[in-house]
């Protein structure tokens, strides 16, 4: 063997036992180095409910009305998904306007009523 080839293979054996010494420490601070303690080992999320200003300053409320909608009366300006509805005969309508992703599930046959050309 040249010296060059020598070289070359110290250089590579070098390259890799630093890559060995990267993914071990790397592997140390994903999920795999929790898996192992007990639950409440320093374990925790930081999830929680929205507080009622939260609510407010997130979504849009507006009044709810489907069947003038439907119909193209009282559109409403505010565009995005709908997430959820308070009151009873008057009721308000919690919108997301936010550029998010949404992931709609209903029973076979619905998909062509959510379908708006």
């Amino acid at each position: 063997m040249s010296e060059k080839q020598i070289i070359l293979i110290g250089v590579l054996a070098v390259f890799f036992i630093a890559f060995l010494m990267i993914v071990n420490l790397l592997d140390n601070r994903s999920i795999n180095g929790i898996k192992a303690k007990t639950v409440g080992d320093g374990q925790h999320g930081t999830a929680r409910w929205a507080t009622r200003s939260e609510i407010k300053k997130t979504f849009s409320f507006l009044p709810f009305e489907p069947e003038k909608w439907r119909k193209g009366e009282n559109l409403p300006a505010v565009q995005g998904t709908i997430i959820g509805c308070r009151g009873g005969k008057n009721t308000t309508a919690i919108v997301d306007t936010g550029d998010v992703h949404t992931l709609l599930i209903g029973a076979a046959g619905v998909g062509s009523a959510f379908v708006r050309a």
